[in-house]
């Protein structure tokens, strides 16, 4: 039933809407690195080791930035597929990453956002140990 429904003419609203969503996250990501909000949830001036810091501060950049990527290219897939009226054929994470594969340069930008994700997965280890909390 839920098949049905979203391949009609809701379902092309409704993955309007989740296109422009996640085109909205993208550009948060985006906005984090650039502005470097993301370093407000942590006690950055504490942190005694000079090489933390830099963790920090590089990881959640390069991570923040590879999550911008992907967020950008699944809004693409979900707008794409609301323009075409083909909502019944939706690609997913894995296929973001087999979008980027099969672009030209594409083993470069797999590697470059894989690398970027892997920067995400310890900036969020740097987080769980060093984030500040508000009491």
């Amino acid at each position: 039933m839920l098949s049905s429904f979203l391949t009609g003419d809701a379902g092309v609203y409704i993955f309007t809407a989740i296109g422009i969503d996640l085109v909205a996250t993208s550009f948060f990501q985006f906005k984090k690195a650039f502005y470097k909000d993301f370093l407000k949830k942590f006690d950055y001036e504490s942190i005694s080791k000079e090489k933390r810091r830099k963790t920090i501060k590089n990881t959640g950049y390069l991570g923040l930035i590879a999550r911008g990527i992907i967020f950008a290219i699944l809004a693409y897939f979900f707008i794409r597929a609301a323009v075409e009226h083909s909502t019944s054929d939706i690609k997913s994470t894995p296929d973001a990453f087999v979008f980027l594969q099969e672009s030209p340069m594409g083993s470069w930008l797999m590697g470059i956002v894989a690398a970027g994700m892997v920067c995400y997965s310890i900036y969020v280890f740097m987080m769980v140990k060093y984030r500040k909390f508000r009491t």
